[in-house]
C-alpha cells in the first residue's frame, strides 16, 4: 500500500508543472488577429472579451489542477512515510512486549527513544 501511495504521489507531482504551463499558457499567450498570416493562439471566438473571459477559466481550471495535484502528491507521500515509521514503532514494541513476557528483561517504561 505505501508503495502505491508513493507512486500516486510522484505521477500526481510530476504532472503538476504541465497543468501550471497549460494556466500560464492561456494567462499569457493570447492572439487573436483578423489577418490571415497570423495563427490565432487561444482564440476561440470573434470578440477580444470573450476569449479573455474563456481563457480567464481555462487559466482558473489549471491553477486549481496544478495545486490540487502537487497537494495530492504530498499527501500521499507524507501518508505513505506516516505508515512506514508506524509499522516500525509497532515491531518495536511487539518485541519489547515478547522480552517482558518470557521474563528476559524488566520493564523500563521507556519504549520509544
Amino acid at each position: 500500500m505505501r508503495t502505491i501511495l508513493v507512486l500516486i504521489g510522484i505521477f500526481a507531482i510530476l504532472a503538476s508543472p504541465f497543468f501550471f504551463y497549460q494556466a500560464y499558457d492561456k494567462y499569457s499567450n493570447y492572439e487573436n488577429s483578423e489577418r490571415s498570416s497570423v495563427e490565432k493562439q487561444n482564440a476561440y471566438v470573434g470578440g477580444d472579451a470573450y476569449n479573455y473571459i474563456i481563457n480567464g477559466t481555462y487559466f482558473t481550471g489549471f491553477s486549481v489542477l496544478g495545486i490540487g495535484s502537487l497537494m495530492l502528491g504530498i499527501l500521499c507521500i507524507g501518508i505513505a512515510q506516516i505508515s512506514s515509521q508506524m509499522e516500525e514503532g509497532k515491531a518495536e514494541l511487539r518485541s519489547i512486549a515478547s522480552k517482558i513476557g518470557q521474563g528476559k528483561t524488566e520493564p523500563d517504561y521507556k519504549i520509544l527513544d
